[in-house]
């Protein structure tokens, strides 16, 4: 599945990590605090958490690979848009936390990350991103 790409790049909420109320409250203020900050109220953490307005143009940039050497790993409608907009294949992780419109935009569909490492010959090594 992931031969052709030399790139790999992940959704962070939801995909990665998950997005439980519990977890985000108990676990956001508890880095906040180690890095020396502090996080007024449940309102704050969520904002950090989902604040969109991540832009494709400047984490292409970023990027010394091609587009088509780059695929997108997301769960959701607004991580295929991402990946469309950025120009890159995306792959769809159905986890059920929301209703996905866009199966034409994912080149496929995973039930667990491990369904995509799997994949990956013995001994491969990718670069990874968390966008």
């Amino acid at each position: 599945m992931l031969e052709k790409y030399k790139h790999i790049s992940f959704d962070l909420d939801g995909t990665l990590v998950h997005t439980m109320p519990e977890y985000r409250h108990k676990i956001v203020p508890e880095v906040v605090k180690e890095l020396g900050g502090v996080i007024q109220n449940k309102f704050s953490i969520d904002k950090f958490w989902f604040e969109s307005g991540r832009d494709e143009m400047e984490i292409q940039k970023k990027l010394t690979i091609q587009p088509n050497e780059t695929v997108y790993v997301g769960n959701s409608n607004e991580d295929a848009y991402f990946a469309k907009n950025a120009g890159v294949d995306f792959i769809y992780l159905e986890r059920k936390e929301h209703q996905f419109d866009l199966r034409d935009y994912a080149i496929a569909t995973i039930h667990s990350l491990s369904e995509l490492f799997d994949s990956l010959p013995y001994g491969e090594v990718m670069k990874f991103d968390v966008a």
